[in-house]
């Protein structure tokens, strides 16, 4: 695949270390995630220049983390975060250098909220939903809810009323 973009992938340890050890257009080779749990799968082992490095991104009305963004090769882009964080612009990649318009595929760990800034300016004509496995599935329905008692919806509407 060439010519994407994936973020951003949450990897503190990662995202400290590069800061510290790091300048913007060195070359590193990291290990990125696997860490959260076992369904994060193993850590991805990538070679690539290092294009932002750590700064602070105002954002508005809310502080954002920091990031490091990696160039891989084939104009290919990696986005690490301290922390959970949806990318739910491409302005958004865009501050942190990423060259959007060179770019065919975006894929950002986001539920729903990426859809205004991707979907419904017209950025991107069609987005596909990738049900992962993890902690949070898109599809909640998926989930093996097995403590919820069966009238659980008659309950709310006899408070609501």
């Amino acid at each position: 695949v060439s010519n994407m973009a994936v973020g951003s992938i949450a990897d503190l340890e990662l995202l400290e270390q590069l800061i510290k050890d790091h300048k913007v257009g060195d070359e590193v080779t990291i290990s990125l995630g696997g860490k959260s749990s076992d369904l994060a799968g193993p850590p991805l082992n990538l070679t690539g220049i290092l294009r932002f490095n750590g700064v602070d991104r105002p954002m508005p009305m809310v502080s954002g983390p920091k990031y490091s963004v990696l160039e891989l090769p084939d104009n290919n882009w990696i986005v690490i975060s301290e922390y959970y964080h949806q990318l739910t612009t491409p302005e958004t990649l865009a501050d942190l250098g990423v060259p959007i318009e060179a770019l065919n595929l975006f894929v950002v760990k986001s539920r729903n909220h990426f859809r205004a800034g991707f979907m419904e300016t017209g950025f991107a004509k069609t987005a596909i939903t990738i049900d992962a496995p993890g902690h949070g599935p898109a599809d909640i329905s998926r989930l093996n809810y097995t403590n919820i008692p069966d009238d659980i919806y008659s309950r709310f509407r006899a408070q609501a009323q």
